[in-house]
């Protein structure tokens, strides 16, 4: 059972170690308790205890001068939407938000989990997006305002 993560493998030095790697989906991140099976075919519960200690892509468990347990997140299928202008990004984030999709916004775009419905409404909005598969390296998140309907 792993109920702390210890690092990320990005920043730790690993060369010479045996990687045993757990992979999940990304909708798992946010859950704290989860059983898992890894390449080496080894069961493990995972409870995270800290309430501020985030799941990401790399998130290293355990560590000695063998091996590292390392957690992988599979690639998504996503849509990410190029808003040509900063109206544009502020009405479809509006837009998402009052559907109360998660989301991930940085570089000018916005990621979110593949929707059919959602495909065709933008299509039908005519704004810009793609479809894709993605590695998402944390949870995407419900943006945080409170507000009532």
């Amino acid at each position: 059972m792993f109920t702390t993560v210890i690092g990320n493998i990005k920043d730790m030095e690993h060369e010479g170690l045996e990687l045993e790697t757990i992979t999940i989906p990304s909708d798992h991140l946010q859950k704290k308790v989860i059983r898992v099976m890894s390449d080496f075919q080894n069961e493990y519960g995972i409870n995270i205890k800290d309430s501020d200690c985030c799941l990401e892509d790399g998130s290293v468990f355990f560590q000695n001068n063998q091996k590292m347990v390392v957690l992988k997140v599979e690639e998504d299928k996503c849509i990410v939407i190029q808003p040509k202008d900063m109206n544009q990004m502020g009405q479809t984030a509006h837009y998402l938000g009052n559907m109360h999709m998660p989301v991930d916004i940085k570089d000018n775009t916005i990621t979110l989990h593949y929707d059919a419905f959602l495909e065709q409404d933008l299509a039908a909005r005519r704004i810009p997006f793609s479809v894709g598969y993605k590695k998402l390296d944390k949870a995407l998140k419900h943006v945080e305002f409170g507000h009532k309907h």
